[in-house]
C-alpha cells in the first residue's frame, strides 16, 4: 500500500518518490514494474529510495522520454512511455483522476496543481488496504432475454425441407433472432453491392427465429426452392456470387451438390445431398460462425454485450430516481432562486419520468434508449475518425478497443440520482455555500461517478473471466476504466475516451437546442474529422435516425421534433426491442460525394 507521493527535487530535475507501508511491498511493486517495462522494451527511471520508498527519475528527453519533468503550465509530469505500462502502475499506487490528468494515449500525467502545487508537496493515502468488491444481489426480472450467454463462440443451424413435391420450401433456424437478423443484413447488403435485387428473391421472415426460402415459380421466376430430376431438395439464387456467398454464410457447403445447367434450371442451383436433407425429413444441424461473427462485428450483439446491457437494465435504468431528490433543502433552495438567471428551480423536476402508451418510463432523457444508442454510435464514429481525422492515434484503433469504448458506455449514466446538468449541479453546489456560510457539499456529479464505478465493479467481479483477456489486459486496466468512468463523458484523453465523448455529444441533439449543439458540439466533431463537414454531417444524420428510431425527441439538429411516445415507450421499457430499432437503421458508409445534400441540416 502507497502511504505517501512526494514531489522531490535532484539537483533541480523533478522527481516522484513513492512511499509504501513496508519494505516488502515495495520491493514486491519495484520488481513487477521492472519486469512489466522490460516486457514492453521500456527503461522506466525506477529506482530505490531511502526507507521504504521508491523514485521515479526526470526524463532523459529525448534520449529516454520516460520519467519525470515540469510542464509548460508548470505541472509535474510523468511519462510512461506506453499505455499499458500507465495502465500497470497508476491503479497500484492509488493516482486517480482527481489528483492527475491523463494526457496523450494514457502514456503521460500531469498533477493537478492543487494536489502536487510544488516542490515538496505530497499526496496522502490512508492506508485502508484493497477494497473488497461486493456483487449486488440480481433481482428477479422479466426483462427480454436478449441471447443465451453460454452459447459465445461458434453456433449452430437447423435446416429442414418442409411442404410437398410441388411446393417444397426450405425452413432455417438460427439460435435466437440476433443471429437471424445478422444473417439476413448480411445477405441484404452482399445482395446491393452486387447489384440483385433482393425483393425478388424468395426469403421469407418467420417468427421467432426463422426464414423460409420458398418456391420456386419455375418459369415465371425460377429463383427459390424445388426438388430436383434426382429427387433431391434444391435451390435457385440466380447469381454465382450470391449464391456462393449466402452458403458460405450458413456453413452448408459441404453438405450440397451443383445442379448440372442442362438438367435443372441454372448454373446457380445448387441441391441437398440425400442422406443429408429430405422433404419432411429429419432437420439437418450445422456449425456456424456466426456467433463469432456477431461479436466480431458489433459488441452489443454479443453473448457478453447483451450481459452487460441485462445487468445495466436489471439493477439500475429500469428503476426510478431517488424521489426524495425532489424535495431540496430549503435553505439551498432559496439560495438558488436568488438567482434568476439560473434555471428556474420548477425545472428540475423534469425528466424524471415519462407516460407513455407502453407505461411510465424511468429516466427518460438518461436511460436505456439514450444508452444503447451512444453505445451503437461508437463504432460508426470509429471509422469516420479513421477515414478523415488525420490523426494517427484513430488509425491505430482495434477492434478490441472499440467494442471497450461500446461496453464502457453502457455504464456511462447509471449512476445518476437525478437528471442535472453539470451546469445546474454547479449551480447548487454554489447555492449550498452561499445558504450554509462557506461550507461545501459533495458535488452532485462526484456521487453520479462514484454509484457508476460501483455499479460497474459489481458487474465485472462475476464476469471478470468473459472480460480478461478478451476485452481487458488485466485487472490493473478494468480498476483504471472504472476510475476513468464519468457521468456524461469520459475523463480520458485517449483516442477511445474521445471515441466515446464524441458518441455523448453526438445524442445531445435530443436535448440542446440547435445554437448550442451547433456551436459546442458539431463545430468540435467538424474539427476532430480533419474539418470536414460533409463527414460530420453524415455522422450527425446517423445519430438524429437513432433518435428518430427510437422514438426520441429530436431539438438540435434538423426538423424539431417532439417525442413519439408510442415508439419511445417501446424502445424505453424494452431493452430488446430498443436494439432491433437500432440495427434497423443504416450506417453511414464513409465514402463521400461533393454533392451529398444535408437531409436534416445543422
Amino acid at each position: 500500500m502507497v502511504t505517501k507521493i512526494i514531489w522531490v527535487s535532484n539537483n533541480g530535475k523533478p522527481n516522484l518518490k513513492i512511499e509504501f507501508v513496508s519494505e516488502e511491498e515495495k520491493s514486491n511493486f519495484f520488481k513487477e514494474v521492472k519486469k512489466k517495462a522490460s516486457e514492453l522494451g521500456l527503461d522506466f527511471p525506477l529506482v530505490q529510495g531511502p526507507g521504504s520508498s521508491l523514485v521515479v527519475q526526470a526524463s532523459n528527453y529525448p534520449i529516454n522520454p520516460c520519467g519525470c519533468y515540469i510542464s509548460p503550465g508548470g505541472k509535474l509530469a510523468i511519462n510512461f512511455g506506453k499505455v499499458e505500462l500507465s495502465h500497470f502502475i497508476l491503479p497500484k499506487v492509488g493516482v486517480k483522476t482527481e489528483h492527475a490528468e491523463i494526457f496523450k494515449d494514457h502514456n503521460t500525467i500531469f498533477f493537478h496543481k492543487h494536489k502536487l502545487p510544488g516542490v515538496n508537496s505530497e499526496l496522502t493515502f490512508i492506508p485502508t488496504g484493497t477494497p473488497v468488491i461486493v456483487p449486488v444481489t440480481k433481482p428477479a426480472t422479466t426483462s427480454p432475454a436478449f441471447f443465451n450467454p453460454a452459447k459465445s463462440g461458434d453456433s449452430s443451424i437447423s435446416i429442414s425441407a418442409i411442404g410437398n413435391v410441388d411446393s417444397p420450401m426450405i425452413r432455417i433456424t438460427f439460435q435466437n433472432q440476433t443471429e437471424r437478423e445478422f444473417f439476413l443484413s448480411k445477405i441484404t447488403d452482399k445482395a446491393k453491392s452486387l447489384g440483385v435485387n433482393i425483393s425478388t428473391h424468395p426469403f421469407e421472415i418467420k417468427e421467432p427465429n426463422m426464414v423460409l426460402i420458398k418456391p420456386s415459380k419455375y418459369p415465371d421466376n425460377k429463383l427459390g426452392c424445388y426438388i430436383s430430376k434426382n429427387k433431391e431438395i434444391a435451390i435457385n439464387f440466380g447469381r454465382t456470387e450470391f449464391r456462393d456467398f449466402v452458403l458460405s454464410n450458413l456453413g452448408i457447403s459441404s453438405h450440397l451438390g451443383t445442379c448440372p445447367t442442362k438438367n435443372e434450371t441454372g448454373g446457380d442451383t445448387f441441391y441437398f445431398h440425400q442422406e443429408n436433407l429430405s422433404l419432411n425429413g429429419p432437420s439437418l444441424l450445422v456449425n456456424t460462425k456466426i456467433t463469432k461473427e456477431i461479436e466480431k462485428n458489433d459488441y452489443l450483439l454479443s453473448a457478453n454485450g447483451s450481459k452487460a446491457i441485462d445487468f445495466v437494465w436489471s439493477n439500475f435504468l429500469k428503476h426510478p430516481y431517488n424521489p426524495k431528490l425532489k424535495q431540496p433543502d430549503a435553505n439551498v433552495k432559496a439560495a438558488w432562486e436568488k438567482h434568476a438567471d439560473w434555471e428556474h428551480w420548477s425545472n428540475m423536476g423534469q425528466d424524471w419520468s415519462l407516460n407513455t402508451p407502453s407505461g411510465l418510463v424511468p429516466r427518460p432523457n438518461h436511460g436505456i434508449a439514450h444508452t444503447l444508442r451512444v453505445a451503437q454510435l461508437v463504432p460508426v464514429i470509429a471509422e469516420f475518425l479513421k477515414a478523415y481525422s488525420g490523426d494517427p492515434k484513430f488509425q491505430k484503433l482495434t477492434q478490441k478497443e472499440i467494442q471497450k469504448a461500446q461496453y464502457m458506455m453502457l455504464f456511462s449514466v447509471i449512476g445518476r440520482e437525478n437528471d442535472m446538468s453539470w451546469t445546474d449541479a454547479n449551480h447548487y453546489q454554489q447555492a449550498f455555500k452561499e445558504a450554509y456560510n462557506g461550507q461545501h457539499s459533495k458535488h452532485i456529479y462526484a456521487t453520479f461517478k462514484e454509484n457508476a464505478q460501483k455499479g460497474f465493479l459489481n458487474h465485472v467481479v462475476t464476469n471478470k473471466s468473459s472480460l480478461i483477456p478478451s476485452l481487458f489486459s488485466d485487472e490493473s486496466e478494468l480498476q483504471y476504466w472504472a476510475e476513468a468512468l464519468d457521468t456524461g463523458k469520459p475523463g480520458i484523453s485517449s483516442a477511445s475516451g474521445i471515441l466515446m465523448a464524441l458518441a455523448h455529444d453526438l445524442d445531445l441533439m435530443r436535448c440542446y437546442d440547435k445554437g448550442k449543439f451547433n456551436s459546442l458540439k458539431m463545430k468540435d466533431l467538424v474539427t476532430r474529422l480533419g474539418g470536414n463537414e460533409e463527414a460530420a454531417r453524415k455522422l450527425a444524420d446517423y445519430a438524429h435516425d437513432l433518435i428518430v428510431a427510437t422514438g426520441d425527441r429530436c431539438m438540435g439538429y434538423g426538423m424539431s421534433q417532439d417525442y413519439n411516445f408510442s415508439l419511445f415507450g417501446q424502445c424505453s421499457l424494452d431493452p430488446n426491442e430498443c436494439l432491433k430499432k437500432l440495427q434497423s437503421v443504416p450506417k453511414p458508409e464513409t465514402t463521400l460525394t461533393t454533392s451529398l445534400t444535408n437531409h436534416h441540416g445543422i
